[in-house]
């Protein structure tokens, strides 16, 4: 086959032989001829499919190859096409028939619900009328009944006023039981502390005498060691004057204490 194109068209085979039928580049030892496969002329490396598993195809082979593939594919997909649109023209065609068909129902639809809604406001007018005459009804009664609550307010308020007044009596009764137990409760406690006071009254010897039954010695120890407990006492007396006179003759004394509480006299209080 390829010397028979080679016979048909010499000369192009002459000149292939020495330059790409391309770029029309000279061969060299660098830029090698290759032989395409199916118009058996000589390209290039820049311009030939060397595929390892196919024959060598030039570009322009290669261009022709994929625009009979696109054209393939092109007619295949435009039958694919012309067939959808046949089907859809066929499936708008039965949709219109469909729509004609729900139309003639909703018209109908809207008939019924017409002619219901005219039945459904003559019941709505019926039912207000009989639902004013009913809540009319409601009303009377609630007066009638706010005017019985009123009756039986007023007599609870009677009764209840009438139960103040006698628990007020019993309890007046009952307080004055309990007052009675309570002041001779007190009288007796009070009693009982009067007696308790007086014998610790006569047991106790006050800060006066204390002074005049000791002697200076004593009445110093005294001072130190109760000195808390006799401001205490004078406090509660309400002699703040001589809380403060102790208080300096306690200062003075302290250089004399340990003296004071060594040697003590034989007085009776101490």
């Amino acid at each position: 086959m390829s010397s028979f194109l080679k016979l048909l068209n010499p000369l192009k085979s002459e000149k292939s032989s020495q330059h790409c039928n391309i770029c029309n580049a000279s061969f060299n030892l660098t830029l090698k001829p290759h032989e395409c496969s199916e118009c058996y002329t000589l390209v290039c490396s820049e311009h030939v499919n060397n595929s390892p598993t196919d024959d060598p195809v030039c570009d322009e082979c290669l261009k022709g190859r994929i625009k009979k593939e696109l054209n393939v594919e092109y007619t295949y997909h435009l039958s694919s096409l012309k067939k959808e649109l046949s089907e859809l023209k066929a499936f708008k065609s039965e949709k219109r028939k469909g729509i004609a068909s729900m139309d003639t129902k909703i018209n109908e639809l809207i008939d019924q619900t017409r002619s219901e809604e005219k039945t459904h406001h003559k019941q709505v007018e019926d039912f207000e009328q009989k639902t004013k005459a009913s809540l009319d009804q409601i009303k009377q009664l609630e007066e009638e009944e706010k005017k019985l609550k009123n009756e039986i307010e007023r007599s609870q308020a009677n009764t209840k006023q009438l139960k103040e007044k006698l628990v007020s009596v019993n309890g007046a009764q009952q307080s004055r039981k309990l007052e009675k137990t309570g002041l001779e409760t007190e009288v007796d406690e009070f009693n009982e502390q009067e007696t308790k006071l007086l014998e610790e009254n006569q047991q106790l010897i006050t800060y006066q005498r204390v002074r005049t039954m000791s002697c200076s010695k004593c009445h110093k120890t005294i001072k130190q060691r109760f000195k808390e407990k006799i401001i205490e006492i004078l406090r509660f007396e309400g002699h703040e004057e001589m809380i403060a006179s102790l208080e300096g003759e306690i200062k003075t004394g302290k250089k004399d204490q340990e003296e004071v509480t060594r040697n003590p006299c034989a007085c009776a209080i101490i």
